[in-house]
């Protein structure tokens, strides 16, 4: 059986993964594209294109393994309804695992972030700001565990049975109590008003976060300091994830994805950059470790932001109110 590594990263838009299943040999770093429709391979240790994993997907946020090596990837744009494919890779075949009626509990509300706990799914529900329990094997909703702004959920990340919520919308990092009750998660983590996009925990308990500032910080609850990107190489950071390497992984919607280090705050350039032309606004990214793997999404370049009506550079998809 082929063991999966996640590394949690939202990119644009994208799946930033999280628990590690096993590794077994070098991982492989998946990006998903959000507007092309496109899943791409790469080394993340040389940078180098391995090829496509998948081609034809609906606009995507993020990619996550399941416990049989099934990869799921959340859909939607936003102001839109959502859902949550599954595609088995030894069958090659794709269906569509969560798809809940408007109306019924467990209804998606464009599907963001994703992370696994006690064998559920949760899955983020950006326009009624929920996050929303599913049973990993049968896909049956069982609850909605947590609040935020509604339109603001793009990453979660589970730690200690807590729930890390970023909420661009509040320009916070929440976390909830150990109840999991559907309350309004607090707002645990700020920094100068900057919105987060991505967000990953250590085993330490500390969060790293990607910003709207062109930034990642990380923040112990209590303490919150800028981590990299004062020296250039972060542009929109939409996903965020770790590696089986500890090193940072980051998806940059104007640009490639970024690696950095974990041991001290970085205050020059990345520790290598990932990407060649094939690689357009990516989203989020998963690792892995081949076969494992490392997760990333990306969106596709869009000249006007219909939804804002705002001028954009052309290597932008949407603006970053979307977001």
């Amino acid at each position: 059986m082929i063991a999966y590594l996640k590394i949690s990263i939202i990119i644009g838009m994208a799946g930033l993964l999280l628990n590690p299943h096993a590794i077994l040999a070098a991982p492989e770093l998946l990006v998903l594209m959000h507007g092309s429709g496109k899943i791409e391979r790469y080394d993340p240790a040389t940078g180098k294109h391995l090829g496509t994993e998948l081609r034809g997907l609906p606009p995507s946020n993020v990619l996550t393994f399941d416990s049989e090596g099934r990869l799921l990837i959340s859909t939607g744009l936003p102001g839109e309804n959502g859902t949550v494919l599954r595609y088995d890779p030894k069958s090659r075949t794709m269906q569509t695992w969560l798809n809940i009626p408007e109306g019924y509990g467990g209804h998606l509300f464009r599907a963001t972030g994703m992370a696994w706990h006690e064998g559920d799914l949760l899955v983020g529900s950006q326009g009624d700001g929920k996050v929303k329990r599913y049973d990993g094997k049968t896909g049956e909703w069982k609850a909605d565990v947590a609040r935020a702004s509604p339109g603001g959920i793009t990453q979660i990340a589970v730690h200690a049975n807590r729930l890390h919520i970023t909420d661009y919308t509040a320009a916070a990092i929440r976390q909830t109590s150990e109840k999991w009750d559907g309350a309004e998660a607090k707002a645990w983590a700020q920094h100068q008003n900057q919105a987060p996009w991505g967000v990953v925990v250590d085993a330490q308990g500390r969060a790293y976060w990607s910003t709207r500032g062109n930034r990642i910080v990380r923040t112990d609850g209590t303490t919150t300091i800028e981590w990299a990107g004062a020296g250039g190489g972060i542009a929109t950071p939409v996903g965020l994830t770790m590696g089986p390497d500890s090193l940072l992984y980051a998806a940059n919607l104007t640009g490639k994805v970024s690696v950095w280090k974990t041991d001290s705050p970085q205050s020059g350039p990345p520790l290598r950059v990932i990407g060649g032309d094939e690689m357009q606004s990516p989203i989020s990214k998963y690792s892995r470790l081949r076969r494992a793997r490392l997760n990333m999404s990306i969106s596709h370049p869009h000249k006007p932001c219909r939804r804002h009506l705002r001028k954009l550079p052309s290597s932008k998809r949407r603006c970053d109110r979307c977001y």
